[in-house]
């Protein structure tokens, strides 16, 4: 009886070392299984085309999932193209046709549609600036990412959304937002003046505490003062994009500004 326990225990103690022995083979196996199941993997891009970008020389490029869209300050230019590594095949692009009082923006945009029609480039990343080349390897546009404006700013209303739809009126020149520092804005209705608390996380952003002075205004800039502070209390989160100010409720724009001069 006593043999046989000192057997088990032997044989269990030799197992033991065995596994230990065994264990650092079963991770290096492990590891290198799953580097080979990894191989030709693409990895990870950390620069990525999409999104807005602004044309060394004056202009801005927008590059969506196989469209992208340019314009020197006139009229828009757009097409499709067909991505392959580092090459962009773009095919013809068409334009809207406004009247455009510069001149130089006309010759510009004329410039930047004959450069990129039917154009096939390569492209880099040198510097946060993307780089276009022809295949002579010449830099032919360079796209720099946009600099926009910061919350803490004064700024002129666009546009509100309404059931009614995207609505500008005569009397938003006169109506606005100013952002503070401490957490507070002023701001100016179409008919009232006054003030609110904001909290801001990341792109996250509400308001509250809204008050406004009590004149007596007229029908149409009373209703124009009820849409825009209506707005204000719904919003809860923003975005900025070079000189403007998307204030959005549920991802959806609902107030727009520019920044004030």
């Amino acid at each position: 009886m006593r043999v046989g326990i000192v057997f088990v225990l032997v044989y269990k103690i030799n197992f033991m070392k065995s596994a230990l022995f065994l264990l650092p083979f079963c991770w290096l196996s492990l590891f290198l299984q799953s580097c080979e199941d990894n191989m030709g993997e693409p990895l990870l891009q950390t620069e990525s085309l999409l999104g807005h970008w602004d044309i060394e020389g004056g202009g801005t490029f927008f590059i969506d999932e196989e469209t992208l869209s340019f314009t020197s300050g006139c009229n828009r230019i757009f097409g499709n193209y067909i991505q392959e590594g580092n090459t962009l095949k773009i095919a013809s692009l068409a334009t809207t046709l406004m009247g455009c009082l510069d001149q130089d923006q006309d010759t510009r945009e004329a410039e930047l549609a004959s450069l990129l029609s039917e154009a096939k480039l390569t492209y880099r990343f040198e510097n946060n600036k993307l780089v276009f080349l022809n295949s002579s390897n010449q830099v032919v546009l360079i796209l720099t990412p946009p600099i926009s404006a910061d919350l803490v700013n004064s700024w002129n209303l666009n546009s509100i959304r309404t059931e009614n739809g995207v609505v500008s009126s005569i009397f938003d020149a006169e109506t606005g937002l100013t952002f503070f520092s401490e957490g507070t804005i002023q701001l100016k209705t179409a008919c009232n003046s006054g003030g609110a608390e904001y909290a801001l996380i990341e792109n996250t952003l509400f308001f509250k505490g809204l008050f406004l002075t009590e004149m007596a205004c007229e029908a149409e800039r009373n209703r124009r003062e009820e849409e825009f502070v209506q707005a204000l209390n719904e919003i809860d989160s923003y975005s900025i994009l070079r000189k403007m100010l998307y204030l959005e409720k549920k991802g959806e724009v609902w107030i727009t500004l520019s920044l004030k001069e």
